[in-house]
């Protein structure tokens, strides 16, 4: 159980930061318009995008550290 929690953390991990990279470049080929509101709101949605991929991530990610850190050998 420790060692699939451990790579479960660790492939999980790695798609969330792939997740993030392609969306901050796609994001940075996309036009912003030249308004303040335009600009305003392209911000807010990286912001939320963003987020969203870290809360995908804690989803996964922290029960599989805890598991990992609870199934350790014992001494």
């Amino acid at each position: 159980m420790r060692s699939i929690a451990k790579w479960v953390a660790i492939v999980w991990s790695l798609l969330c930061v792939a997740g993030l990279i392609e969306s901050l470049i796609r994001v940075s080929q996309n036009p912003i318009g030249t308004s303040k509101a335009a600009q305003a709101g392209a911000a807010i949605g990286i912001v939320l995008g963003m987020g969203m991929w870290i809360i995908i991530w804690l989803v996964i990610a922290e029960p599989a550290l805890v598991i990992f850190l609870v199934s350790g050998k014992k001494t």
